[in-house]
């Protein structure tokens, strides 16, 4: 091996240069790097650029090294389970479930857990926008307060679902605009409602609670992932199988064509031919009612269903349809609808459903009314679809979307963009990019979540608070600072942000 030609002194230095070579890198990105000679340090368009200071003055909040924790609340759902931030030197590292939280119950699903990836996203809005150019927030206030005020009434709110106080202002807000509010859920349950309604008269949507059922059974609803509340369903369905809970084992059966992340869990799948899912619903009804001698008020509705001829049609054996009703008729169990893509008439098997679990009795056992999720002010499809042929008349001249993608949401058929692109001003309350952002837009950007005060009432009896767990991130503005401020530069009177029926605050 040949003599290395440098010695202990020259390695020093070398090991020195590379160690402040280093240390520069980490403290600024985009500074070069001396080693012997200049090297460029290769710029990434992903990672911020950053200088390590220490605090001037430092939050007594924070303290290097140590978490600090907020109980907030997850907003990826229209759910709203209790989440606990770990904030670290004011930024938020981590989210789990609030044990204390009713609803969540100290679990967090993986769309709440992979919330906080909106809050670092590299493609969000750092500021407002106007037509895709960047504008001041008082330009933007004053601009639009002025606009609101040349509508004479001509202005329109769709957006994600709000309720508790900031539903409130965000009604009185719009109303006192002259316009009108539609609260919308993409992945909502109109179905669902619609059926509540015609069968038991009532404009609301049970709770579902798989804890105490010995069968678990799904006509297509992902209920572990997306439907409804899944992280209360998961838990639910994961309690139903610890024989440490209850004494049992559930069993998990799903009814669908296709097979989605919930089927992929279930002891036995059966694929119905689609379309034919309310048959098999009507058809396990009858069979499930002749073996427990059912005399309720929905008999009458079951006295024409052919089991065997529904099976045959659907093509499922109808000896498997029968095993099923056994389990069914044997043991408390629950039935969960599908949604609007899990079936061709999603409201006639959300009805069948109903009519299944109240011949089972699982009505006020596993399917309950008492906690059940609110729907007061929650919008139908129809009533986006006919906000859409206003615009397309041009009777709408503000139009406010919170938080929703609706060219992404809705058929293209429906040409979404042709009809915003007729509204004169659109207003995009969004923090990222999407189908919907139209060239002449202006974007107002909310922030996340995690970066706003805010609150929730989504279930009978359960408020939520959302506290800010850090401070934003760029230069944004929630929903409510937004319509205060167009409030004040439209000189109408400022809302009261307090829910309708609540007692008055005192003076």
């Amino acid at each position: 091996m040949p003599s290395s030609t440098i010695d202990r002194r020259g390695f020093l230095k070398a090991a020195g240069a590379a160690g402040v070579a280093t240390v520069a890198a980490g403290c600024d990105y985009n500074a070069p790097v001396p080693i012997g000679k200049v090297v460029p340090w290769l710029e990434d368009p992903v990672v911020p650029y950053e200088n390590v200071l220490p605090y001037v003055v430092q939050d007594p909040q924070l303290v290097p090294g140590n978490a600090v924790h907020f109980a907030t609340r997850c907003d990826e759902c229209p759910a709203g389970c209790g989440v606990v931030a770990r904030n670290r030197e004011g930024r938020i590292v981590h989210l789990e479930g609030n044990p204390h939280d009713p609803v969540g119950g100290g679990n967090l699903c993986a769309m709440g857990t992979a919330g906080i990836q909106a809050t670092y996203s590299p493609d969000r809005f750092k500021g407002p926008l106007k037509a895709g150019a960047e504008v001041s927030w008082d330009d933007a206030i004053q601009q639009l307060g002025a606009a609101i005020k040349g509508a004479a009434g001509a202005v329109a709110w769709v957006g994600r679902y709000r309720s508790a106080a900031t539903g409130a202002l965000i009604a009185q807000a719009v109303q006192a605009f002259g316009g009108r509010v539609l609260m919308w859920e993409p992945l909502g349950l109109d179905a669902l409602r619609a059926a509540v309604k015609a069968t038991f008269g009532r404009d609301a949507i049970p709770s579902w609670h798989l804890d105490d059922a010995h069968t678990v059974l799904s006509f297509g609803a992902d209920f572990t992932t997306t439907w409804l509340s899944p992280n209360e369903q998961s838990r639910g369905w994961a309690n139903s199988r610890d024989p440490k809970h209850g004494g049992f084992v559930s069993r998990t059966v799903v009814v669908a064509p296709r097979l989605g992340n919930s089927g992929v869990l279930a002891d036995l799948h059966l694929a119905p031919k689609p379309g034919t899912e309310v048959d098999v619903a009507m058809a396990l009804a009858r069979l499930v009612a002749d073996r427990k001698g059912y005399r309720g008020p929905a008999g009458r509705l079951l006295s024409g269903v052919d089991p065997d001829a529904a099976a045959s049609s659907a093509g499922i054996s109808a000896e498997r349809l029968g095993e099923v009703a056994d389990w069914l008729a044997a043991a408390p169990s629950v039935v969960i609808p599908g949604g609007p893509a899990d079936s061709i008439d999603p409201t006639a098997l959300a009805t069948a459903v109903l009519v299944l679990n109240e011949v089972c009795g699982n009505i006020g056992r596993t399917v309950r009314f008492g906690d059940e999720h609110l729907v007061d002010g929650h919008a139908t499809a129809g009533d986006v679809v006919a906000l859409l042929d206003d615009c397309r008349n041009g009777k709408v001249k503000v139009l406010f979307i919170d938080d929703l993608d609706l060219v992404y949401s809705l058929p293209e058929s429906m040409d979404v963009q042709g009809a915003l692109a007729r509204v004169d001003h659109l207003v995009l309350l969004t923090n990222e990019p999407g189908d919907t952002t139209i060239d002449k837009a202006w974007v107002l950007p909310p922030g996340t979540t995690l970066e706003n005060w805010g609150d929730g009432n989504v279930r009978a009896g359960v408020y939520t608070l959302q506290q800010q767990a850090m401070r934003p991130l760029y230069a944004t503005r929630s929903q409510g600072d937004v319509l205060l401020a167009l409030a004040r530069a439209a000189g109408v009177a400022a809302p009261a942000a307090q829910p309708a029926g609540a007692d008055a605050a005192p003076a």
